[in-house]
């Protein structure tokens, strides 16, 4: 299986950090508050059957700290 990739492409403004790998239908992972925003080996798993994308939520990873209060409104954002 090829290797991840990892781009930073800005969502709603912001520079996010999204992680693609494996292949098949796509498969959306959101990470917990634990911030498990590396590719880890149960992610490799689910990319033997799966396209997964595994972005960062704001304030994780590589991208920058929002001032908004935790929630689902401030991470909400409209697909491109």
């Amino acid at each position: 299986m090829s290797k991840p990739t990892t781009e930073f492409p800005t969502i709603a403004g912001k520079k996010t950090q999204l992680t693609i790998g494996g292949s098949g239908p796509p498969l959306l992972y959101l990470h917990s508050a634990g911030g498990e925003t590396e590719w880890m080996p149960f992610h490799e798993k689910l990319a033997q059957h799966f396209t997964v994308y595994l972005p960062a939520h704001p304030g994780f990873a590589d991208g920058p700290r929002s001032q908004a209060p935790l929630g689902t409104p401030r991470l909400e954002a409209p697909l491109p």
